[in-house]
């Protein structure tokens, strides 16, 4: 994904970071002909996926032991029971 920075607002920031990663920032920039901050945005935005998916994930599973949650699967809503079942492996 490559973003057009001057369609969406943007704020600079300064950080501090390891040479050997920068050095391959760099490289990677130059090689893919991709701005940095480019590559940066799209790392932030997998990780930022990914720590979602986690805590949807941490939810299923605390939700399979919820007693209630577990009665009312029990009560006739078999497809939702399935899914916690499956959600526990």
């Amino acid at each position: 994904h490559v973003y057009n920075t001057h369609m969406i607002k943007t704020k600079n920031f300064t950080t501090t970071f390891p040479v050997t990663m920068l050095s391959e920032l760099d490289t990677l920039s130059d090689e893919l002909k991709i701005p940095k901050n480019d590559i940066l945005v799209d790392a932030f935005k997998k990780w930022r996926k990914e720590e979602i998916q986690k805590k949807i994930e941490e939810s299923y599973r605390n939700a399979s032991n919820d007693p209630e949650l577990l009665e009312l699967s029990e009560m006739g809503l078999g497809d939702y029971n399935n899914q916690l079942i499956t959600w526990e492996k």
